[in-house]
């Protein structure tokens, strides 16, 4: 998408300039363990499942997503400065595919 509109653009300078994105907290950057870094334009609370068999990244529509930040806080007594939940399952593409095998 960025190479059709500056052709010269160099893929560090992409990834450099995602990484101030997230930091400045205008984007929301994805780590997944064993993968490369993704990165997302949503920066409400949300979660993501990571497909088992095609690598595909999705988000997790729920009712109520901030319930467990406050859950964890009842809980805890320090400070919880950040959520990183990751599911693993498949998505409905693979999901078919593995019903139909």
């Amino acid at each position: 998408m960025v190479k059709q509109r500056l052709p010269k653009i160099s893929l560090a300078t992409v990834y450099r300039n995602l990484g101030l994105l997230a930091d400045a907290g205008e984007i929301r950057r994805i780590e997944l363990a064993g993968r490369q870094n993704r990165y997302d334009g949503d920066t409400s609370i949300h979660y993501h499942l990571r497909c088992r068999k095609c690598g595909a990244v999705e988000d997790l529509q729920m009712e109520n997503p901030e319930s467990l930040n406050r859950d964890l806080t009842k809980v805890l007594t320090g400070r919880i400065s950040n959520v990183k939940v990751e599911f693993d399952g498949y998505c409905v593409d693979c999901y078919r595919e593995l019903l139909n095998n």
